[in-house]
């Protein structure tokens, strides 16, 4: 087995990748440290990492309300998180079958059908729209269709609607590379043409099915954008994380413990996938993409199953956008359709024309813009690593940076808040350094810093993951011929190889770009977009100037401007991917 070896010309490399692991690991260390901690530790100056005295009690009071006499007032108020996991099990348990059933199907299904091989992949781009957008059109869609607000059945339809693109992506990932010939000898042996298919697919696509559950899962249980609009009595973990507060002051020894109940599944799922992924690489790697035989479409059945499809495409693609944008136009009133018209049209100006608006769209891209350098560069230097140190670099190094990719972003909001609090280490940090710091999350600069710090650190792994597999489709006689032609190896990766992965970083500029346009959860855990309006982006300025103010018109309409604004990003991105090849 061949061991990595260092050398001194790696040191600048390797130094810039401890301070990388530093960054990712320090922010969850500290909070699995802040859940053990007992009262008279949340706030003490200076803060420590290792508790003095460990407890369990900030866990224990998640499932049983603690005696006063014995953990004192701090815990009494707090109440049980129980209901609230149950209700986020039961929610994640009910979209995990359904998108299973409907992505077997739906596979099926682009077997036999051109029209459903075509329509099924575009269910992905639902991901391209900002959730709050996504959600204000449930939330109309839910006061036609009556009983699905505050229900599981309607948080679900929700979550199949955002995970079903995806789910159907890492299936068929799996299953296309499977030779056809498998199921046409299955045929041969008797096999009906359905039996012959889910035969292969559960003997030969194991992995692509725990993919499929495990992002489909993962996706609903971290989800808090959903549940906070659409759900009042039901709500999940997520939401309890965010709106518990105290009297007394903040319970971070508590709030800690959920937060890393909340990414504990998230991080037992991946590890037990992580290893099945990678002992099933090498066989995947002997599979080449092949044409599937359609099968000729004749019958009724064929058309009804089309049907059923276009259906279900619109109701989980098409109707939340379109009730968003028209909803005051179609809904059933009194109202003549021309009043209601001007004055959705007149809701739309005030839209455009709002400043504030604008200030909210400019925050949220100069947070884009900070990310995207921060994720790049990170990505950049394991690309670096793999090119010229070999792929066992890369292959030992970016596993170990995956952590955030797999915690909710509420929770990670609620991490940096407890490293950005007064008593936290960052503003600890400064002043042993000699600087004077006032309360950073009460400084606007502080606080807008605190949730770029945020957005980056669970922004990281999208490019990490991105840019190593660039690394290892680079050419290697080219680099290696300007290495012996007298060029450095800087001037060689930016020069040579960089210009080889330019379709992977704008890959990494369109999902980064995505993930934070429709940032939402750290500013509300973090500062709740304050001081002032100092971390309001553009999904909490729709949220508190349209769901929260109640004018649910206006909501609308921002939420129509800035979909739209997302999808041309979208789409403006994806033209210059495949121009990259």
């Amino acid at each position: 087995m061949k061991r990595l070896i260092l050398r001194f010309k790696d040191l600048p490399a390797i130094t810039l990748v401890a301070i990388l692991l530093l960054f990712i690991y320090v922010p969850f260390v500290w909070t699995v440290s802040t859940s053990f901690k007992g009262p008279q530790e949340w706030a003490v100056r200076p803060p420590t990492l290792i508790p003095s005295n460990p407890t369990l009690a900030n866990y224990m009071v998640q499932f049983m309300p603690l005696p006063r006499e014995v953990y004192g007032s701090w815990y009494e108020a707090y109440g049980s998180a129980v209901p609230f996991i149950l209700n986020s099990l039961i929610v994640s348990g009910m979209t995990v079958l359904a998108v299973a059933f409907l992505s077997i199907t739906i596979t099926y299904l682009s077997k036999t059908s051109s029209l459903v091989d075509r329509l099924s992949p575009t269910l992905v781009f639902i991901d391209a729209i900002p959730k709050i957008t996504v959600a204000l059109g449930f939330l109309w869609l839910f006061t036609v269709l009556r009983g699905l607000y505050d229900s599981y059945q309607g948080l679900s339809f929700a979550y199949i609607a955002e995970t079903i693109g995806l789910s159907l992506v890492a299936l068929r990932l799996f299953y296309d590379r499977i030779p056809v010939d498998i199921e046409q000898s299955m045929m041969l042996n008797g096999y009906g043409r359905f039996r012959a298919y889910l035969s292969n697919l559960l003997g030969n696509c194991r992995t692509g099915l725990a993919l499929m559950l495990f992002l489909t899962f993962i996706l609903s249980w971290q989800d808090f954008t959903y549940a906070l609009i659409l759900t009042n009595f039901r709500s999940t973990t997520t939401v309890r994380l965010a709106s518990f507060t105290h009297e007394v002051g903040e319970l971070f020894g508590p709030r800690a413990a959920l937060a890393i109940l909340i990414a504990l599944p998230s991080l037992v799922l991946t590890t037990l996938l992580w290893s099945r992924l990678r002992e099933y690489y090498p066989a995947v790697q002997l599979y080449e993409y092949t044409v599937r035989q359609k099968f000729s479409r004749r019958g009724w059945a064929h058309i009804l199953m089309d049907g059923l499809f276009l259906i279900l495409y619109g109701l989980l693609l098409v109707v939340p956008f379109a009730m968003t944008a028209f909803y005051w136009v179609l809904a059933p009133s009194p109202t003549p359709l021309v009043d209601r018209l001007v004055a959705q049209l007149l809701k739309y100006w005030d839209a455009v024309t709002r400043s504030a608006y604008y200030l909210a769209l400019s925050r949220t891209w100069a947070i884009s813009g900070l990310t995207l350098l921060a994720t790049s560069a990170a990505g950049l230097l394991i690309a670096y690593l793999t090119v010229f140190r070999g792929e066992r670099w890369g292959r030992y190094i970016f596993p170990l940076m995956m952590i955030p990719l797999f915690i909710p972003p509420i929770v990670s909001g609620y991490t940096f808040r407890i490293l950005f609090y007064p008593s936290g280490p960052v503003e600890s940090f400064i002043s042993g350094i000699g600087l004077r710091t006032t309360s950073l999350l009460a400084d606007p600069m502080g606080a807008f810093l605190g949730v770029t710090a945020a957005n980056i650190w669970s922004s990281t792994p999208f490019a990490v993951l991105i840019m190593y597999s660039g690394g290892r489709t680079v050419n290697q006689e080219l680099w290696m011929s300007s290495i012996v032609m007298g060029a450095g190896r800087l001037r060689t990766f930016f020069t040579v190889v960089v210009p080889q992965i330019s379709k992977y970083l704008l890959l990494v500029a369109l999902l980064v770009g995505i993930h934070t346009f429709e940032i939402f959860d750290i500013p509300y855990i973090m500062t709740f977009g304050g001081p002032g309006t100092a971390t309001e982006t553009v999904s909490f300025y729709i949220y508190t100037n349209g769901l929260r103010a109640g004018d649910l018109p206006f909501a609308s309409a921002l939420s129509v401007i800035t979909g739209l604004i997302q999808i041309i990003f979208t789409l403006t991105l994806l033209r210059l991917i495949r121009k990259a090849g």
